[in-house]
């Protein structure tokens, strides 16, 4: 049965990279603490320094407020450096899933079993889903715990919502990424035209958008929907994570759907 192939497949990847995700968490944790931490001593000093900055710019780059917790965390743990981890591992994860295990002769001997092409993809999804959904808990969990000592007093409501968006935001990156594996089958080549992809959709959502004629660019970009709206301070916002989630399923399919439709290369 197709579940069951599924779960039998999202066991034994989960076997295989776990070490990996815990190594992953620990470093989100790591970096949140190193924030969190620095934002009574930096915060000012932040504002100061980016202060003659264009206002476009600030908000490209989404520095308008460092002095506020909800802007602080936005610029920060929240930020750039969320976005780029997330980023990595999602592009890494799924670039091994499909294009490194054909490479590696892994998936060819996994799919001579009655294991279907569709339940390969789908366990690699739900894998890496379950590892974007625990470090989330394990992110909120941290920033909840450092609330009171740090002075980032930002409503648990709005942490939540913008953690879940932000989960949404990964797995449609994700999703993205075993689309290029499934259909590239090249570690290589899948990475580099997953890496100028995320360039450009990162390009897209902020510094784009900043050309004349090219504001409408930004609605292309999961990072875009990610933070509009602003959900650190506004809550959450439906309909930007019906998007991320609506692309997240199209991407899955179309994964699928291309893995099913060519030669696995042995």
């Amino acid at each position: 049965m197709p579940g069951r192939e599924v779960g039998a497949v999202a066991r034994l990847s989960l076997r295989q990279c776990r070490r990996g995700i815990i190594s992953w968490i620990v470093g989100l944790v790591a970096l949140t603490i190193l924030y969190s931490i620095s934002y009574r001593s930096v915060a000012g000093v932040k504002a100061a320094a980016v202060n003659d900055y264009p206002a476009s710019l600030k908000q490209a780059l989404n520095l308008q407020d460092l002095t506020s917790p909800a802007g602080y965390l936005g610029s920060t743990a929240f930020g750039i450096p969320l976005l780029l981890l997330t980023t990595i591992f999602v592009i890494g994860f799924a670039t091994t899933a499909i294009a490194g295990e054909e490479e590696s002769g892994a998936l060819d001997l996994m799919l001579a079993y009655p294991v279907g092409r569709s339940s390969v993809v789908l366990a690699r999804m739900a894998v890496m889903m379950g590892a974007l959904t625990t470090m989330g808990i394990v992110l909120d969990v941290v920033l909840f715990l450092l609330r009171g000592p740090t002075g980032l007093d930002v409503g648990s409501v709005e942490l939540v919502a913008t953690t879940v968006t932000w989960l949404f935001m990964g797995c449609c990156l994700g999703s993205i990424g075993l689309f290029l594996s499934a259909v590239l089958g090249r570690r290589s080549l899948t990475l580099g035209v997953s890496a100028a992809g995320a360039l450009f959709a990162y390009l897209a959502g902020s510094f784009l958008p900043l050309v004349d004629g090219l504001r409408w660019i930004r609605l292309l970009s999961p990072y875009y929907w990610f933070d509009e709206g602003n959900p650190l301070s506004n809550g959450l916002q439906p309909g930007n994570c019906a998007l991320l989630l609506a692309g997240t399923v199209v991407f899955s399919f179309l994964a699928a759907a291309a893995l099913n439709r060519r030669d696995i290369r042995v």
